[in-house]
């Protein structure tokens, strides 16, 4: 969820239905603070093909759009997750380079580099330790084993 200019909208309705089998009940949700929203609709394998309307409303924004989507899956399959995604807004700016996929004026690119970053402390800190650990065994006076004369 994500405004004109491409930051993310929080805090907006989200609602999800299913157009053809009105016995399925509409879920409502809202976009956390960094425009995310996830929702569960309980389909059957009878619904695969129906239509699915998911609608965003904010009369704080003035936001009201509706995008319409196929539920598509293999009813024979029951063991891959059945998903869609749905993004509502301008999509964000990407970055070119660093190849770490990191979004342009958003806290992922950070993170990235926070979990990186710490990652690599943390290695160091445990190759240290093994260094230390075994010059401390190399120093260390060689106890005498066998009977004593």
């Amino acid at each position: 969820m994500r405004d004109k200019e491409g930051k993310p909208v929080r805090d907006v309705r989200v609602q999800v239905r299913d157009l053809r089998d009105q016995s399925v009940d509409p879920v409502n949700t809202y976009a956390d603070g960094s425009g995310f929203y996830k929702m569960v609709l309980h389909l059957h394998n009878t619904n695969a093909g129906d239509p699915i309307q998911v609608s965003i409303k904010d009369e704080r924004s003035g936001v009201d759009e509706v995008k319409k989507i196929r539920a598509e899956f293999n009813p024979n399959d029951r063991r891959t997750e059945r998903g869609a995604t749905v993004s509502f807004g301008a999509e964000p700016e990407r970055s070119s380079g660093g190849g770490l996929g990191g979004l342009v004026g958003t806290d992922e690119a950070s993170s990235y580099w926070l979990y990186g970053v710490g990652g690599v402390l943390a290695l160091a800190a445990l190759g240290a330790g093994v260094a230390w650990f075994r010059h401390q065994q190399a120093r260390a006076v060689p106890t005498r084993r066998g009977k004593k004369r």
